[in-house]
């Protein structure tokens, strides 16, 4: 939305937005305030972005080639996991170079002049490079006799069917016949009509307009539902053409969009096969077995030795129940529960025992005899390093009043407050220590961490997430030992503020952010329970 105070146009007050870039406006039928999907993001949920994909792609290669500084610190990156942060920062450098966003902030200068010259302006207020495309704009308008509602310019409007706000361009009438009508000026619309429909449609079956300046909502004017119209003026070409839209079937495929969307949230899909083998494997652990009787005369010395080293390890295992529970689930199918085992069996029995003492910090103090090498001391994980002090000025910011980030975190599910009670204990525990002061004055750092663990456990929920978004934070793995308060406790301010970013993504169903938590909290596989796991 442009501002028009040049030209003597009144300006317009921008809606109110969330940290997400989400419009914030109350509820017709509740009045509450609350943040709404974006109907840009709502229309992309069954996009089709192979070509956009592809076109991005060649772009970070292209600005990656041209900037030496870019390259040497891609060059840089040994771990590509590790060093995901580094590397999606570059790219997003890379794909700057190359222009990828050049022609959209020329078509937002478009959309500006193009409002100006609807609200009243003379074409002569246009800068001169950029007003042949405004006056082949006014020529189709005139020519196809399309008549501009001034009142109804720039307009933010909801759809509760769909939880959706966004703003339209115009409202126009022709023929007698009122429409929703949208400028794009991008250089092709031949692989955007499917969301460009979407688009339309949910402007027209909008309920109500908003109105910033007054944060009131009134009933929206009612437009033709079958057909919209585009205003298609690409950047620089001193050509406009118009197009007629199908909303009808851009409202059908708004309705696909919702069904999409709530699939995604699905859980469930997948569930562990359990193989009872419990009762063998309790027999192999609680027994010693006397490997002379069970295994034939003719297994040699080596191989003897081996097994009884299994069997130690077992022995070794039986009095934790934590370690008991690893083993018997790690347990290979094809291994039987008691020996005689092959050699092989043998070496698909190791990872399961180093998991079981994994998650006691007790390794076996013998070695494999048959890879004494290769066995090197056990040394627990260690906690998360200090990353920032804790609530010290000048690093922890002025103090600030931090009452409604407390009242935010004190307004949450039950379980979930006594999740952050847990995390605020381990953290304490570890020095890496985060809780709100007794007073209402905090520090700017302790707001962010507490906004951030709050934005967590309403927006993730589960302890996996949680961590696969700290280690996305991070730029590296969280370690299976570091305990999830404790973590929190060690990020720095901008660390928390793109957490709550992350939580804040997840729950808008950003689908990078949705698929890059998946992969990592499935990738992980802990050795033992996270203290402070939300759900079991």
């Amino acid at each position: 939305m442009s501002d028009l105070n040049d030209i003597g146009a009144p300006v317009r007050p921008a809606p109110e937005r969330d940290r997400w870039g989400r419009y914030r406006i109350p509820h017709p039928d509740t009045a509450k305030m609350q943040s709404w999907t974006r109907a840009t993001t709502f229309a992309s949920s069954i996009a089709d972005t192979f070509g956009l994909s592809r076109w991005q792609t060649r772009m970070a290669c292209y600005g990656l080639a041209h900037r030496p500084d870019l390259y040497a610190e891609a060059a840089s990156v040994t771990d590509p996991d590790a060093g995901r942060a580094t590397l999606d920062r570059i790219a997003e450098a890379a794909k700057e170079y190359a222009g990828t966003s050049t022609r959209a902030r020329l078509g937002t200068a478009l959309h500006a002049f193009a409002e100006q010259v609807d609200a009243g302006a003379d074409l002569a207020v246009i800068p001169d490079q950029w007003r042949p495309d405004i006056a082949a704009y006014r020529a189709a308008m005139d020519a196809a006799n399309v008549t501009i509602d001034p009142a109804h310019i720039e307009r933010v409007v909801v759809i509760p069917r769909h939880g959706v706000a966004g703003t339209f361009d115009r409202l126009v009438t022709v023929d007698g016949r009122r429409y929703v009508a949208d400028l794009k000026t991008g250089k092709d619309l031949a692989y955007s009509w499917t969301e460009i429909a979407i688009q339309l449609a949910l402007y027209a079956h909008a309920t109500h307009i908003f109105d910033p300046a007054a944060v009131e909502l009134a009933p929206m004017p009612e437009v033709e539902l079958d057909r919209a119209l585009v205003m298609h003026l690409p950047v620089g070409t001193a050509t406009c053409t118009l197009h007629w839209v199908d909303i009808a079937a851009g409202w059908e495929a708004a309705e696909l969009c919702a069904a999409v969307r709530t699939w995604r949230k699905r859980k469930g899909l997948a569930q562990p096969v359990e193989l009872d083998v419990s009762a063998q494997l309790e027999a192999s652990m609680a027994e010693p077995v006397a490997v002379a009787e069970a295994l034939p005369a003719a297994v040699d010395d080596l191989h003897q030795r081996r097994t009884e080293w299994v069997t130690g390890r077992l022995a070794h295992l039986k009095a934790s129940p934590v370690a008991r529970d690893i083993v018997r689930r790690a347990w290979p199918a094809e291994v039987p529960p008691k020996p005689p085992w092959t050699a092989e069996q043998i070496d698909a029995l190791v990872p399961a025992l180093s998991a079981g003492e994994a998650a006691i910090c007790a390794p076996f103090p013998e070695s494999d005899p048959a890879r004494p090498s290769t066995v090197t001391p056990h040394t627990p994980p260690a906690p998360p390093p200090s990353r920032a002090p804790e609530r010290t000025l000048p690093d922890g910011g002025p103090m600030v009043d931090g009452t409604a980030t407390r009242d935010a975190a004190r307004a949450l599910p039950p379980e979930a407050v006594a999740v952050m009670r847990r995390w605020l204990g381990d953290a304490k525990q570890q020095g890496r220590s985060w809780g709100p002061p007794s007073t209402g004055q905090w520090s700017t750092r302790t707001v962010a961490l507490v906004e951030a663990a709050t934005a967590c456990l309403t927006h993730l929920c589960d302890d996996e997430l949680i961590r696969a978004a700290l280690s996305v934070v991070l730029g590296e793995d969280v370690q299976p030992a570091w305990h999830t308060g404790a973590v929190i406790g060690s990020l720095t301010i901008d660390e928390a503020d793109r957490l709550t970013q992350i939580a804040g993504a997840f729950a808008d169903d950003d689908a990078a952010t949705v698929t890059t938590l998946g992969r990592i909290a499935v990738a992980s596989t802990p050795s033992q329970p996270h203290t402070g796991a939300v759900t079991q």
